[in-house]
């Protein structure tokens, strides 16, 4: 049998979906811890802000904030709100339309 780590050991991103309730959260610092683990460095990004991922991953727990915080050696995280990240990134962006 494989080790299902070893297909995930080279990924830059890795995307933890389910519908509530399914163990999104514990995975997602299960995956963190054990990346961090083999020397990678790791952000762990949560669309909920009452994740618990704080209390899972760091030793003295702080509210997610949109700026990522070092939880652990290798392990920040981070609270992004979708529609904020992408209006920063519209804000950014210079949009050049050639309709002629």
């Amino acid at each position: 049998m494989t080790d299902p780590a070893s297909s995930l050991a080279h990924r830059r991103l890795v995307i933890v979906t389910g519908k509530g309730g399914t163990g999104k959260t514990a995975v997602s610092a299960a995956l963190a811890l054990g990346a961090a683990a083999r020397g990678m460095r790791v952000l762990v990004a949560a669309v909920d802000p009452d994740a618990r991922l704080p209390a899972l991953l760091s030793l003295r727990p702080a509210p997610l904030a949109y700026q990522p915080a070092l939880a652990r050696e290798n392990v920040w995280v981070c609270h992004i709100e979708p529609f904020e990240a992408l209006a920063d990134r519209l804000d950014d962006a210079v949009f050049a339309i050639d309709v002629g």
